[in-house]
């Protein structure tokens, strides 16, 4: 390193750039352009005064609530040849963003964190069980939530146990829902990894759903658990992904007017899938191509005219989105079909649609755009099944360092193959977040919900306003 080299280092280590004092021979470029950036570039480069670190072999980062079909992987190892990318950064503003004041720190058990959190609180409307004839109440809320995450130079472990319910005193209109899903990955190597999960999840149909029969007394509920083994591996730029997959769903029995129960079991399903998808890395967008196939197996033959052991098929392309705090997240377009075993019935044939994409037009702003498609069984005769489409937008704000703000819009459409019948469902909702302090805050929320359909008989809407206290660590 020449004089005047050591020289300049020097100056620049004084002044607070100290990654030049460590500078080695026939790199002083490359240590001084690294150097820690200026408040004058704060509005550009992120956080004021902080070096922007490398990221590892083994770094990762993904949106926050997506559920990537590829899971962590695809955006994880780097081949080690390859430069080394800088992780994308947190929005300021974001209500996970490091510099909030009021983000839960969590509790470290060994090289784990932990982070708890209940909401406690009521919850009134004006038609409890969203039918046709309203009928108002109020019922205590409680919402318990755990997070676990590992917190390991390689691989990776997480886990996630929430629920939500509310009890208004009457079983027949008291709502609950819960889920529990354990994920990891085990990086083999720089280009390869492994990834697997376990999951469940429960919640109650509702009264003016296709399958729930007409005299009911209660909300049945449905349950799903899956389970899902796939590896990533990267050739420089390229990636591919697959994925087994299996799903198991059971309808409940539902309690009827003037006594007895009706079987759902005629829904029971196991369903088998692999899906692959190739993805090729570019500067800020990585398109990608997926195919997926598999068997949907019935645990009973059913009445003529329903769906039993359905083979199915899907193709769809999209492109993921990486332009920082900015926007990200990917979009994707397909088809899927499903083919009926009884001649009679025609086959479902679907165009496939789903979109996770965050995006930020100022500081301490976010608009969130999701969209989904799923199939579903029927008990219905003469058709295939039903086709559900799926979309939410939603915008936050940050109005004060302690108060947040977000509303937003939502629609679901559900359309029967081989019969004339659907059912269109529309929601709107506007809360706001109080932060007392790290462990305490205020929440409250009002949600517009209205159901149309072919069927007069389920028309329905409701007002829904609650108010609750979160507790978390």
């Amino acid at each position: 390193m020449g004089p005047r080299v050591l020289a300049f280092a020097g100056l620049l280590a004084a002044a607070g750039f100290p990654a030049v004092a460590h500078a080695q021979a026939g790199s002083e470029v490359d240590f001084i352009l690294r150097g820690t950036s200026s408040p004058a570039l704060a509005d550009v480069t992120g956080a004021i005064g902080e070096p922007e670190p490398v990221l590892d072999n083994v770094g990762n980062s993904s949106l926050p609530g997506v559920d990537d079909p590829l899971g962590p992987a695809l955006a994880g190892p780097v081949a080690d040849e390859e430069p080394a990318r800088r992780p994308r950064r947190p929005l300021p503003g974001r209500m996970e963003d490091e510099e909030d004041p009021f983000a839960p720190v969590g509790v470290s058990l060994s090289t784990f964190l932990i982070r708890p959190s209940i909401e406690i609180g009521v919850s009134a409307t004006d038609n409890a069980a969203l039918t046709p004839r309203k009928k108002a109440a109020v019922g205590l809320l409680v919402a318990p939530d755990i997070e676990i995450t590992s917190d390991w130079s390689r691989h990776a472990l997480e886990a996630r146990l929430r629920g939500s319910a509310i009890y208004y005193g009457d079983e027949e209109i008291d709502e609950r829902e819960g889920s529990a899903e354990v994920r990891g990955r085990y990086d083999v190597s720089s280009r390869t990894n492994l990834n697997a999960a376990l999951g469940y999840r429960t919640d109650l149909d509702r009264y003016t759903d296709p399958e729930t029969p007409a005299g009911a007394v209660e909300r049945p509920a449905r349950h799903l658990l899956y389970g899902e083994a796939g590896a990533t591996h990267r050739f420089n730029r390229l990636s591919v992904t697959a994925t087994g997959r299996v799903e198991r769903s059971i309808y409940d029995d539902v309690a009827v007017a003037g006594g007895g129960t009706v079987s759902r079991s005629d829904l029971d399903n196991t369903d088998y899938g692999l899906r692959l998808r190739g993805a090729y890395e570019m500067a800020v967008i990585s398109p990608f191509v997926e195919v997926a196939g598999g068997a949907t197996h019935y645990d009973e033959a059913g009445a003529p005219g329903t769906r039993r052991s359905t083979p199915w098929g899907e193709l769809r392309g999209g492109i993921m989105v990486d332009l920082g705090p900015k926007l990200e997240g990917e979009v994707s377009l397909g088809y899927r079909r499903e083919q009926a075993r009884d001649p009679a019935v025609k086959d479902l044939d679907a165009l496939i649609a789903a979109a996770a994409l965050m995006w930020s037009p100022r500081r301490l702003t976010e608009v969130r755009l999701d969209l989904s498609t799923d199939t579903r069984p029927t008990s219905l005769p003469g058709s295939a099944g039903s086709v559900v489409y799926a979309g939410t937008l939603t915008l936050s704000r940050r109005l004060r360092e302690a108060l947040s703000a977000e509303a937003g819009v939502g629609v679901d459409y559900e359309r029967f193959a081989g019969i004339s019948r659907d059912q269109i469902g529309y929601r709107g909702f506007l809360g706001f977040t109080y932060n007392f302090s790290r462990g305490l805050a205020l929440v409250g929320r009002y949600e517009y919900e209205r159901v149309d359909g072919s069927d007069p008989a389920a028309d329905a809407e409701a007002n829904t306003v609650s108010l609750r206290l979160r507790l978390r660590r």
